[in-house]
């Protein structure tokens, strides 16, 4: 249940909004329509990030992105990979809400030059984990994106252009600090981007 909201326009880097008290609950996050990518990233502890999807290619998929978790004190600190307004939720979260520990993930962004049709990149995991998740959106036409998951195997996602917001579950690949992909797109005339989240189990090992 939603008992309050702040609403922030947002720099892209380093935010910051004071909540009307301190020992709140945030239950959820929501964010203007950009029609571009963009995530927000909030802080779990000092080594790991929680990852919101707050602007897609299409529009919000949501909303609202439900979480919870239990303040200590009345400051709350996150980054924005763009410019945005956003706004953070206060109240008492539902019984099914997931923690903010569900979201722990990395992401690169990928600046996609014209004419090009292969990309490759990696992003480094702060602890020793397993993958539980992906995303990717872009402003070509597609995006693939594979990973070696190990003895041989891979792992390919393919996202169309216009992107919902909504990761997909992974089955609890066991996955390097650092972890490298290989994509390819579309020829574009333009200069493209494209956005790539991993999500992680928090505390696996």
């Amino acid at each position: 249940m939603i008992q309050g909201s702040v609403v922030i326009n947002c720099s892209a880097g380093a935010n910051s909004v004071t909540l009307p008290q301190g020992g709140l609950v945030l239950v959820g996050v929501s964010q203007s329509q950009i029609f571009s990518v963009n995530v927000m990233t909030m802080p779990i502890d000092s080594q790991n990030n929680a990852v919101f999807i707050v602007g897609t290619t299409l529009a919000p998929h949501m909303p609202i992105i439900p979480f919870q978790y239990a303040t200590t004190g009345q400051v709350i600190t996150f980054n924005l990979l763009s410019a945005q307004q956003v706004a953070i939720y206060y109240g008492i979260p539902d019984a099914d809400s997931p923690s903010l520990y569900d979201y722990a993930g990395v992401y690169n962004f990928i600046n996609i030059p014209a004419s090009t049709t292969t990309v490759s990149g990696s992003v480094q995991f702060p602890i020793t984990s397993v993958l539980t998740g992906i995303y990717v959106d872009t402003t070509n036409s597609f995006l693939s994106i594979t990973i070696q998951t190990g003895l041989g195997y891979a792992l390919t996602y393919l996202a169309l252009g216009n992107g919902r917001g909504i990761p997909v579950s992974v089955g609890n690949l066991k996955i390097p600090t650092l972890l490298s992909f290989t994509g390819s797109t579309a020829s574009n005339t333009n200069a493209t981007v494209g956005l790539v989240v991993f999500y992680y189990e928090y505390g696996a090992s």
